[in-house]
């Protein structure tokens, strides 16, 4: 499977945001090489640690951030976290009760979501900072 990367096409131009992004992408691109070198399981466990941890403090800080520029879609793009976390959340709960996930869906929908919320709702937030100089 193809597995998107962070790429300056998914810049929103806010060097803080980006960062986390990019970090984001590094947390979903872990998971996709465990999991072509066979390390599917332990790879999801930590990649679903690891995701949980940061996107709740990304998400927390992005939103924050929305919130001090009186960004107008603050809450439709809340309400997309919410989304992501809430679907993470339900496979977090499956694998924690054993029950089969596969692993390379976990990583391409991850990929996925990530790639189109970057490319599509963040950068939005970049082009409402530069359309208010």
């Amino acid at each position: 499977m193809e597995h998107p990367q962070w790429t300056e096409r998914l810049s929103v131009g806010l060097d803080a945001i980006d960062a986390q992004h990019k970090q984001l992408f590094a947390i979903s691109e872990a998971l996709h090489s465990a999991l072509l070198s066979g390390q599917g399981k332990e790879a999801v466990k930590k990649a679903f640690k690891d995701l949980e941890a940061y996107t709740t403090r990304h998400f927390t800080e992005e939103e924050d951030f929305m919130r001090s520029i009186g960004y107008p879609d603050i809450e439709a793009h809340k309400t997309q976290h919410e989304q992501l976390l809430l679907r993470c959340r339900m496979l977090w709960n499956l694998d924690r009760r054993n029950d089969p996930i596969k692993p390379e869906g976990v990583a391409f929908f991850l990929a996925e979501w990530l790639d189109e919320h970057v490319s599509t709702s963040d950068k939005a937030i970049g082009d409402f900072v530069r359309s208010r100089k």
